[in-house]
């Protein structure tokens, strides 16, 4: 590494990126991070547009890791931090005409989580929704595996 000054030139003066500077000095760009902190280099930060005006924009529908479908909403009284509420929700909001309570729970009647027609959803409160969901679970695990050993089989239903 040259030195301070160097580093400080090439990423505030210059404009390089921690990745390009790190090709330069054939080191990895975690060591460019590391010598940024390590001579007190305060580092730049990504100011970048959210939401509709965001380049990642997906048209605001995305699965979260436990597979359930997310909408973005920002105005939505019960939507997350980054502005998303969960569509079988949305679903059953719009059947009924108005926002769920804390206190409710939209169930998948068959277990599918991104199922959210409203033929599959019931409305539920959180006290009674534990006993439901289990034997909801099985059953539509029940389907799924029937389903599949079915088409193994040569038969299509």
């Amino acid at each position: 590494m040259k030195n301070k000054n160097w580093l400080y030139q090439k990423y505030w003066n210059e404009g390089l990126s921690t990745h390009r500077i790190a090709r330069l000095c054939n080191f990895s760009h975690r060591t460019i991070c590391d010598w940024l902190i390590k001579f007190n280099i305060r580092r730049r930060t990504f100011i970048g547009k959210t939401g509709k005006d965001s380049i990642r924009w997906k048209g605001g529908k995305h699965k979260d890791g436990k597979g359930y479908v997310l909408i973005y909403k920002p105005k939505h009284p019960y939507a997350t931090k980054k502005h998303y509420i969960m569509e079988h929700r949305l679903v059953m909001e719009k059947k009924l005409g108005r926002y769920l309570t804390k206190d409710e729970i939209v169930h998948h009647k068959n277990g599918i989580k991104d199922d959210n027609h409203i033929e599959n959803l019931r409305l539920k409160n959180i006290k009674t929704h534990k006993t439901d969901y289990a034997s909801a679970y099985q059953d539509g695990f029940k389907a799924g595996f029937n389903k599949a050993l079915n088409k193994s089989r040569g038969f299509e239903l």
